[in-house]
């Protein structure tokens, strides 16, 4: 795809990447948000998980006394698989990578 642009969004709360433009050249984003909640993601996790402790991968955060899990934390804002594009007044709150770029296939 060519000339993608995306403005004037807010996208919440992905439990995995937020915003995957694939094989596109010369996009444009702006005056956009992408917001993750880690708390509320973390329980939700607690309550749907059905996971032995064993099996569960994370750390302690100093004082809170919880083990962060990997899901939902690979919350990648925007990941590129593109070339050319152009990002402006980006107001991006999660827990892993704001803006990615990955290998491309075209341009």
């Amino acid at each position: 795809m060519d000339g993608i642009e995306i403005s004037g969004i807010l996208v919440k709360n992905s439990p995995y990447y937020h915003i995957i433009p694939y094989d596109c050249i010369n996009g444009y984003m702006y005056d956009m948000e992408i917001y993750v909640d880690v708390l509320g993601q973390m329980s939700l996790h607690k309550l749907f998980s059905f996971m032995a402790p064993e099996q569960t991968e994370g750390f302690d955060t100093e004082g809170l006394g919880v083990t962060f899990p990997m899901f939902p934390l690979n919350t990648d804002g925007v990941d590129i698989w593109g070339s050319n594009f152009t990002f402006r007044r980006m107001k991006i709150t999660n827990f892993d990578d704001a803006i990615v770029p990955k290998p491309n296939n075209k341009g």
